[in-house]
């Protein structure tokens, strides 16, 4: 999968003054995920990442920006039989499984109706596939004729995993799929992914502010802010040695054990020109007034910073806050 340019800009309606106050939720990102490849996509809530995670799957139009899955584009205004085509090749697990479930379909049905959407297959065929995806997630054929409500979150999690699998995409977009879930069921359904993503060679788009399951999925890790790609990079390097100031601040929020709590001062101001975190920014300097671009700071990293610059001497920014 590869995107190119991605924004999404709500506008609101105009206020009495006349004037109209727009939201860019996200500024031209650019991503490309390779087959059985996972990407995580981090940041606090606001940045962004449900917003994009819509676009991909055709929920939301972009407001710019192309979408390329499998070589061929997404139309800019795709007709019915393009958003079928693109639904077979992409799809989403969302955050609450109960939500996204018809309650008064069965298990054996939910699974049924995404065959019968997308494929040509007989009856007995499309069940000979269900209780083949029944099994890949965990659940006996027995919870065929059971009902969302009957089932516990992990294993509507589970039916969500399956009914998405029933359409056989490239590309899965998981948009904080284990968030509302016990820790224990976490851990659960995090394995199973990584058990289907060995065995049907599966693409994850793995969305969440839970650093650590974003760590423990990921194979590259990018932290949006303000819907704007701050930095990218390998899972590892990422949270071992984060190069962008807000890598680095999500990290130190993140909970952990004798973690000392103490009132953080208030919320710097939030600038819509220059780069967006200067407001925020220990670092920020005079330069943070121009937005700089996406700069290497390692083979295989990019953060948006000027902090990035250094000279190759002395190892220092070229210019010093």
């Amino acid at each position: 999968m590869r995107v190119e340019g991605l924004s999404k800009t709500f506008r609101h309606a105009r206020r009495r003054s006349g004037s109209r106050r727009d939201v860019h939720a996200v500024r031209d990102v650019s991503l490309a995920v390779e087959q059985a490849e996972c990407l995580g996509i981090a940041g606090e809530s606001g940045s962004g990442k449900s917003t994009l995670a819509r676009m991909l799957v055709g929920l939301e139009p972009p407001s710019a920006g192309s979408i390329w899955v499998k070589g061929e584009r997404l139309p800019e205004r795709p007709k019915s039989s393009d958003r079928r085509l693109h639904a077979r090749r992409i799809q989403m697990v969302f955050q609450d499984p109960y939500s996204s479930l018809d309650p008064r379909q069965s298990v054996g049905r939910v699974l049924d109706e995404v065959q019968r959407v997308h494929f040509d297959r007989d009856r007995p065929s499309r069940a000979a596939r269900s209780a083949k995806l029944l099994d890949a997630v965990g659940l006996n054929a027995e919870y065929a004729s059971a009902v969302p409500r009957s089932l516990s979150g992990g294993q509507r999690q589970r039916l969500a995993i399956a009914r998405v699998l029933a359409a056989e995409p490239s590309v899965i977009v998981l948009d904080e799929a284990v968030s509302a879930l016990d820790v224990s069921i976490q851990a659960q359904i995090l394995n199973l992914l990584s058990d289907l993503r060995t065995e049907f060679s599966l693409t994850y788009i793995f969305i969440s502010h839970d650093l650590a399951v974003i760590r423990q999925v990921s194979d590259r890790v990018m932290v949006l802010y303000r819907g704007r790609l701050m930095e990218q990079a390998g899972a590892e390097e990422i949270f071992d040695s984060p190069h962008h100031p807000y890598s680095q601040l999500l990290l130190d929020s993140a909970p952990r054990a004798r973690m000392s709590l103490q009132q953080r001062p208030e919320r710097g101001f939030l600038a819509d020109d220059g780069c967006l975190f200067r407001g925020r920014c220990i670092h920020a300097y005079a330069r943070c007034q121009t937005e700089p671009p996406l700069l290497p700071v390692s083979p295989s990293a990019q953060a948006r910073c000027w902090l990035a610059e250094e000279d190759p001497v002395t190892g220092q920014p070229k210019e010093k806050p």
